[in-house]
């Protein structure tokens, strides 16, 4: 039988698969296993003339006869047995839950006391940690003493110490069985991972810091390294993307342009698969081939991707896109599409016997799903395509258009029919745009990861050869984000499909399958990435020049005052951030907000390309939500000093931001009444008043004055008389997202702004603006970030301007 291996391996998938609906004690699927063998056995000697005892020449013969009539092979047996060994590998994997488990104690009443080891590196959101616990005992609160458990545990936690992986640590809050929602179920999703126990609310302490070494624990540090230079390295959103490219993390990107790469069908680009690494894998190729020959550059390629996915942190989605996007390779060296799907299906294969739960990873399917894509139709339509063009156009033509299309056009083309299916089943969304957003944004992809990837580790080295590096793969990740937003934009560029059935899911695969079996005498091989024209080379060079120095004018100092109102709430948490340009071209930043990426998003908008340094950081409100997303944030824009109005250490997030500070050796001012700073050609920053919650600033050049009363409280209401103090102003922010008691009506008459700002969210938690605030400030122009985005003041001192994201 052709192709035995993906034959084998496909039947042991399905016999995971069938495990997980049809429950089978681990020796019933072992009893049928063994009979298909004997029945397999006893086939296969039918078919043969071997001298053997009568008794077992008429079991033979029946066998053969039987497997025939009903037009079975000996090898249908075989395929039995392999998904009676799936089955019972499935059933292994996912043993009855002992009393000793941790998800026994799901949602009793109470708290509970969990201690055990971080089992991987802290999930950092917006707002929240998630810790993955390996539970090693728990107790009641109301015991003292700690009972032996076991199972993983889900612990979400408000954002502070810097956990580590291996870390001994102790939570404690509510056990819940997270919920199974009929579109997405979190339960499903969660156990999948082996997770049954969700604590929502938990407060943690470190027992003990890791001492062990352990090699993953070390690649997970060299990740965490790499992250961190590649937010150095790259003004925001671009370090996100690059992020996402090189390590799989795209939480650094903002919401609005991870929802312009779903829109636009592009979004593979942001994480880890087999499909970016075979592009990868044929940049290597090629470069290494011409050098060293086809085989060995094959073997640099393997050497290539093994380094990239120690770099990411060799996670198990990293691991298997690798194997996926290495079998690739392999089929295009060998150049026989049989081979390549006889790997493709034993990588598959191994990978589920070893880790069942695989086969429901999304990743995975998409991974596979786009790999065997590129194994079937890449080669065929490559050829197909070439002589077309070869047929109607000069051979120079025709082989520099064929040579971009199927690098480009055409393995993009069979990778997304082969992942369609998929995409729409799981996000029941449909990119309209997407051939045409691949076509433009795909071309730039390998000089971008290879770029990038060579930035940081020329930063590893030396931090400002990798900066020389990041200037030129810049441009090429602005570019990508750029095309992805303008498809996106596109009227009809994204539908909503609606659920696809799982067995609409099966039957179009079976249907592609059939396709392929029928059409074998396609030539079969993938085409190698073919090297762009020099000219081509020059043009994106001198694109690349001439963006970068757009971008770099764009930002220049002109002389004016520039106050940015950040729109960087999210979640239904309101805060503020203030980024003010003085007119000599000195950043200052104002408090954070609760959001770091999109603060990060904000700032790499508009801090210059070259120069990524705050020259100030002010600290003038020390609530959570005004400054949390600071501590992640620095790292990427540091700052030259900080003014800090209030306490340092009163809460977490306080204690935390401060430490980053001083590690990093950054000059801190502790600020009082009637401090100023001096931000050059007679602007002023006062700080007015400094209480329990911050501090008031009074932010003037000549004739602009802005109040902006980030930590005022009733002692600094009093202190200031009610704003007689202050006097006129033209411009005022309201404090605390508009709560009554901190933005008096007493104000409106003291202050009589021209503008009135406010920072607050789409659907506050707290409810905010209050009605009290509105109804105070009615007849006043009030610019609110939920609706208008970010608010930008621009003055010359005398007049003043105004312009918002959103009209």
């Amino acid at each position: 039988m052709k192709m035995p291996l993906l034959w084998l391996s496909l039947a042991l998938i399905g016999g995971l698969a069938l495990a997980d609906v049809l429950k089978l004690p681990v020796a019933a699927w072992l009893g049928l296993a063994a009979g298909c063998a004997v029945f397999a056995a006893i086939s296969g000697l039918g078919a043969r003339s071997l001298r053997r005892p009568a008794w077992l020449q008429h079991a033979a013969a029946w066998a053969w006869q039987l497997g025939h009539s009903y037009g079975f092979p000996a090898f249908i047996p075989l395929l039995a047995c392999a998904a009676c060994l799936g089955g019972a590998r499935y059933q292994a994997d996912h043993p009855p839950l002992d009393s000793h488990h941790l998800a026994v104690l799901n949602d009793q009443p109470g708290a509970w006391v969990v201690r055990g080891r971080l089992a991987a590196p802290p999930d950092r959101r917006d707002g929240y940690t998630n810790l993955l616990l390996q539970a090693e005992e728990a107790r009641s609160l109301e015991n003292a003493s700690f009972e032996p458990t076991t199972g993983l545990l889900l612990a979400r936690l408000e954002p502070a110490v810097d956990w580590q992986y291996q870390d001994r640590v102790e939570v404690r809050g509510e056990l819940v069985t997270p919920e199974a929602g009929e579109i997405f179920s979190y339960q499903a999703y969660l156990a999948r991972r082996g997770i049954l126990s969700l604590m929502p609310r938990a407060s943690a302490r470190r027992l003990e810091v890791a001492q062990e070494f352990s090699l993953q624990g070390w690649l997970y540090q060299v990740q965490a390294a790499a992250l961190t230079l590649c937010y150095r390295l790259y003004p925001d959103p671009e370090s996100g993307l690059t992020a996402g490219v090189l390590l799989g993390a795209d939480r650094g990107l903002p919401p609005r342009v991870t929802a312009a790469f779903q829109a636009s069908g592009i979004a593979h680009v942001l994480a880890i698969s087999g499909f970016n690494i075979t592009i990868l894998a044929g940049v290597f190729l090629k470069l290494a081939g011409r050098a060293f020959g086809r085989w060995r550059g094959a073997l640099l390629a393997g050497v290539g991707i093994t380094a990239y996915t120690l770099m990411t942190g060799a996670e198990a989605s990293a691991v298997r896109a690798a194997w996926m996007g290495g079998l690739a390779l392999l089929a295009a060296q060998i150049g026989r599409r049989q081979d390549g799907l006889n790997s493709l299906g034993a990588a598959a294969g191994v990978m589920a016997w070893i880790e069942p739960d695989v086969l429901w990873d999304v990743g995975f399917q998409l991974s596979f799903a786009s790999t065997l894509g590129l194994v079937v139709l890449g080669g065929p339509l490559s050829d197909w395509v070439s002589a077309w063009l070869h047929s109607r156009l000069p051979t120079w033509a025709a082989g520099f258009a064929s040579g971009l299309l199927a690098d480009y056009v055409l393995i993009t083309l069979a990778a997304q029919l082969f992942t369609l299916p998929l995409m729409i089943a799981h996000f029941q969304r449909l990119s309209l745009v997407a051939l045409a957003a691949n076509f433009v944004a795909l071309p730039v992809q390998p000089a971008l990861m290879i770029l990038s990837g060579l930035s940081v580790l020329a930063g590893f080295l030396w931090q400002p050869f990798g900066q020389i590096l990041a200037y030129l793969a810049w441009p090429l990740a602005r570019y990508t984000i750029l095309s992805a937003e303008f498809f996106a934009a596109l009227p009809g560029a994204q539908v909503s499909t609606g659920p696809l059935p799982g067995w609409w899911v099966v039957g179009i695969y079976c249907g592609l399958v059939a396709f392929y079996l029928s059409r074998e005498r396609w030539a079969v091989w993938l085409g190698r990435i073919k090297p762009l024209l020099a000219p081509s080379v020059l043009l994106l060079l001198l694109g690349a020049a001439a963006l970068t120095a757009w971008r770099a004018a764009a930002q220049a100092p002109d002389g004016r005052l520039h106050l940015v109102m950040l729109d960087i709430n999210a979640a239904g948490r309101s805060g503020e951030a203030f980024l003010i340009q003085t007119p000599g071209g000195r950043f200052v930043l104002v408090n954070g907000g609760p959001s770091s990426a999109r603060l990060g998003d904000s700032l790499g908008q508009r801090l210059p390309l070259f120069d990524r340094r705050l020259d100030w950081l002010v600290v003038a409100g020390v609530n959570q939500a005004q400054i949390e997303a600071l501590p992640d944030i620095l790292p990427r824009y540091p700052a030259g000093q900080v003014l800090w109005a209030g306490p340092t250490h009163d809460s977490q997030v306080q204690r935390s931001l401060f430490g980053a500070l001083q590690a990093a050796g950054v000059p801190i001012t502790p600020a009082v009444a009637g401090h100023s700073l001096d931000l050059g050609q007679g602007a002023q920053l006062h700080v007015l008043y400094c209480g329990p919650k911050g501090g008031v600033l009074l932010l003037e050049w000549r004739s602009f004055r802005t109040l902006l009363p980030l930590g005022i409280d009733d002692a600094g209401l009093q202190t200031l008389q009610g704003g007689i103090k202050v006097g006129r102003v033209s411009v005022v922010a309201l404090a605390h997202g508009g709560a009554a008691a901190d933005n008096p009506s007493t104000w409106t008459t003291s202050l009589q702004p021209k503008v009135v700002l406010l920072s607050i969210s789409a659907q506050d938690v707290d409810g905010r603006p209050d009605a009290e605030t509105l109804q105070a400030w009615q007849g006043y122009q009030i610019i609110r970030t939920d609706q208008s985005g970010w608010i930008e003041v621009t003055t010359d001192g005398n007049q003043m301007w105004l312009q918002t994201e959103r009209k």
